[in-house]
């Protein structure tokens, strides 16, 4: 079984091979330099990953050429750089990475413009991957409506987020639907952009709803982890960004905040609604937040593990879920890392 493993293992290790050289590519014909355009963790890359390789044999997995889903890898990475640059704008964050933010080194106009540049050409190497002649005509289609798609969800969380008023980032609901058009579903679209890249028969719908699933729910975990940073590792956070920047100072959404607030007594959400930083991390650690949202984290990950098992049981590629399980252990892991 371990030597079997160790194929994704190989074949994870010459997709990001492929996946670096065309990055660099895309991004000097871009002409502009700075460090955040670098690439991150490149968590969405590997998640397309492992939706293409779903797709193949596993004799075919080892010297299999990665380079047409590692060009559609780049383009959903782009959207995501893209986001990343207005959002660091929006919420007027001075650092990342140690680096000072985009906007403050070429402004918010051209903050905008790059960012729409990025998404323009995301799309263009969409179209280009396809010309080569590579990816099917319907799934061609699928990868360009699910591109759009989530380009469309990202903008209109944003919009959401920016629209929400004092009590709406109390609003657990309301937060965790932000949370899912802005962060969860370019994840969950990265995972079936690698799928639609890859097959070559029937598009299976119970396989896209469980792929879908299980990315958006990669990316909540994600999400909560992220905003449980500023309680429980501020220094980290301000390394990462140059400040601390609570979202519960500007109403922007952070599912911690709003769980604080869901578990509350009526005594302390009176005191949240106009509370300081002090009131409220005294608030965060009398009603273990932390910890709640751990357990929730726990939760969603066997809830990932249980839809990876119902996959196997529909196109019976037991070993593909094994090294799948295994990545997402790994993705768990690496997310937990920043808070410690």
């Amino acid at each position: 079984m371990s030597n079997k493993i160790s194929v994704f293992e190989y074949a994870t290790k010459s997709f990001l091979e492929k996946f670096d050289y065309y990055w660099k590519e895309a991004i000097s014909q871009l002409e502009v330099v700075h460090p955040q355009l670098t690439v991150g963790n490149r968590l969405r890359p590997q998640i397309c990953l492992w939706g293409y390789l779903s797709t193949l044999e596993l004799d075919d997995i080892k010297e299999h050429d990665y380079s047409t889903v590692a060009n559609i890898a780049v383009s959903i990475e782009m959207i995501h750089k893209a986001s990343l640059l207005v959002d660091d704008w929006i919420d007027n964050d001075n650092e990342r990475h140690g680096d000072p933010t985009f906007h403050l080194v070429y402004g918010p106009q051209m903050t905008v413009i790059f960012a729409l540049n990025m998404i323009g050409n995301a799309m263009n190497r969409i179209e280009k991957t396809f010309s080569d002649g590579v990816i099917l005509p319907h799934n061609f289609y699928l990868c360009l409506v699910t591109t759009i798609r989530t380009v469309c969800d990202m903008a209109k969380g944003a919009l959401k987020e920016l629209q929400l008023e004092s009590n709406d980032k109390f609003d657990f609901e309301k937060i965790k639907e932000i949370t899912q058009l802005e962060t969860a579903e370019i994840i969950g679209n990265s995972m079936l952009l690698g799928y639609y890249t890859g097959a070559k028969d029937d598009i299976s719908q119970d396989t896209v709803e469980i792929f879908k699933e299980i990315g958006e729910q990669c990316g909540y975990l994600f999400q909560v982890l992220n905003d449980l940073e500023a309680f429980v590792a501020p220094k980290q956070l301000i390394k990462h960004k140059g400040n601390l920047n609570l979202d519960y100072q500007s109403n922007k959404k952070n599912l911690a905040i709003a769980m604080l607030y869901k578990l509350a007594n009526e005594q302390d959400k009176k005191r949240l609604v106009d509370a300081d930083e002090e009131t409220l991390l005294k608030c965060m650690k009398k009603y273990n937040i932390a910890e709640t949202m751990y357990l929730e984290i726990n939760q969603v990950f066997e809830d990932m593990l249980k839809l990876v098992d119902v996959n196997s049981k529909i196109d019976k590629s037991t070993l593909w879920c094994d090294g799948f399980k295994k990545f997402l252990l790994y993705v768990k892991k690496f997310a937990e890392t920043r808070l410690k």
